[in-house]
């Protein structure tokens, strides 16, 4: 059995034998004696990929959502489908940047309660986002995952008028019943959607 000493040194001679290898000298394939009819051969050159272009990754629809349009009928069911779609195109169009790949929303535990003069509306929703830059050179783009909070998010809704509210703060956002003042005149406060 040979000693450790001798596989170590035999480990050493090979591993040196390919890192040397490549150097051109007599009889190798870069000098011109290396050719069988002693030619001189190409010396092959490093493919560093300046001439490959870049693929970004596919962006899966980007372009802002459009709002749904109002309910012909009112009713839980009309209500509870046009504010889920109202909620979804708001946070979709909220999260949108030039570097945007992909937004998702999700929305459940959709409360509708009629009420004298229009429709509450109580929803949790989360908006998960891509964003990534361009691939520059021969380097890969990356894309980077969030996911967003959960959302607790309050609707109130009339003939006229389409206020939001997320979490306890009042945000109003003018939908496409309502005209730019007409959130700005509710009198409620926060707590009250």
């Amino acid at each position: 059995m040979p000693s450790r000493r001798t596989v170590l040194a035999v480990l050493v001679v090979v591993a040196l034998a390919g890192c040397v290898g490549g150097l051109p000298g007599p009889g190798s394939l870069a000098s011109p004696a290396g050719s069988p009819d002693g030619t001189s051969t190409a010396t092959p050159t490093e493919c560093t990929g300046p001439n490959q272009t870049p693929v970004d990754p596919i962006r899966e629809d980007v372009t802002p959502s459009a709002y749904p349009d109002g309910p012909e009928t009112w009713d839980e069911s009309s209500v509870r489908a046009y504010v889920v779609g109202f909620q979804e195109a708001w946070s979709r169009n909220q999260h949108l940047r030039p570097e945007t790949k992909r937004v998702t929303v999700s929305v459940w535990d959709v409360s509708v309660t009629s009420t004298d003069d229009g429709y509450r509306v109580r929803l949790t929703s989360q908006t998960n986002t891509w964003y990534g830059g361009p691939a520059e050179g021969n380097r890969t783009a990356t894309t980077v995952h969030g996911d967003g909070p959960h959302l607790s998010v309050g609707y109130y809704l009339s003939d006229d008028r389409l206020v939001r509210t997320e979490g306890g703060r009042e945000t109003p956002t003018v939908g496409p019943m309502a005209g730019p003042s007409a959130a700005s005149s509710d009198t409620r406060t926060p707590g009250e959607i």
